[in-house]
């Protein structure tokens, strides 16, 4: 009998990232963004993973400021 401590392959990746988005010098001023995320992939086997992402957004949009913030899991199971 094989523990199942030892099927799992344990692996993963951290992911920093910032994207900024200006859409304040067309027709319209839209306003600009600045999202700064980080995620983890956490590979449990060659079949399933579980991922976990943060986002931290800003937006100003004609003098108006606003902030969100989000969180999100996944869990996928690959079946053949």
């Amino acid at each position: 009998v094989t523990p199942l401590l030892s099927l799992i392959e344990v692996s993963g990746t951290i992911e920093p990232e910032h994207s900024n988005l200006d859409l304040s010098d067309g027709p319209t001023d839209e306003g600009k963004m600045d999202i700064w995320s980080a995620g983890v992939n956490w590979w449990l086997s060659p079949y399933m993973n579980v991922n976990l992402n943060y986002r931290y957004i800003t937006l100003d949009k004609l003098g108006v400021e606003g902030t969100s913030q989000r969180v999100n899991a996944r869990v996928t199971l690959i079946l053949e």
